[in-house]
């Protein structure tokens, strides 16, 4: 199990990107200049981007585990479950203090094991085609420079960003479907 950023694991040894190269090219990016292996960073980096703004890891579908507070409604943090495969208690230790008092406060943990994520939708892909087009055309670096009064004008990804992968507000617009509430 691959342990993620979003409080649970998944059963796969490295996710996979939410766009292969072979599919950005046919989808338009062939025309871009850029290396394979730019291309593959690009994609790389889009998908975390994507999956860290959506909170889980979004797609594909995947087994996943979680530790989550016992309770009478459980919230998982994926969204997609199509199958719940287990769910166990766990049990903190409970342990008197020196007057002997036990403190029956503290809250069981349920492991849940569960099936989640989206099979790639065309929405969910043209969106991460979009934001790697916009950084592959958009590098960091200089765009162009002046020699009389010298000055210079940078790439930017963002207002006032140069550099990196961003996901603008239309970008977050596209995205909203598959972002977990509150994250």
């Amino acid at each position: 199990m691959l342990a993620t950023n979003w409080g649970y694991s998944i059963d796969v040894d490295k996710l996979p990107p939410l766009l292969t190269v072979n599919e950005f090219d046919s989808m338009g990016g062939s025309s871009m200049s850029s290396s394979y292996e730019a291309k593959q960073a690009t994609l790389n980096g889009v998908s975390q981007a994507i999956r860290d703004y959506c909170g889980w890891h979004v797609a594909p579908k995947l087994t996943c585990k979680a530790v989550v507070p016992d309770s009478a409604h459980v919230i998982l943090p994926s969204m997609g479950v199509t199958e719940l495969t287990a769910t166990v208690p766990t049990v903190e230790p409970r342990h008197a203090n020196s007057y002997g008092v036990i403190d029956m406060r503290r809250q069981a943990l349920l492991e849940v094991t569960y099936v989640a994520g989206f099979d790639m939708v065309d929405a969910l892909k043209q969106a991460a085609y979009q934001i790697a087009a916009n950084h592959l055309v958009a590098t960091a670096g200089l765009r162009e420079e002046h020699a009389g009064q010298v000055g210079a004008t940078y790439n930017q990804t963002d207002n006032g960003v140069s550099g990196g992968v961003r996901l603008l507000a239309s970008d977050k617009a596209m995205l909203a479907p598959y972002k977990l509430v509150g994250v």
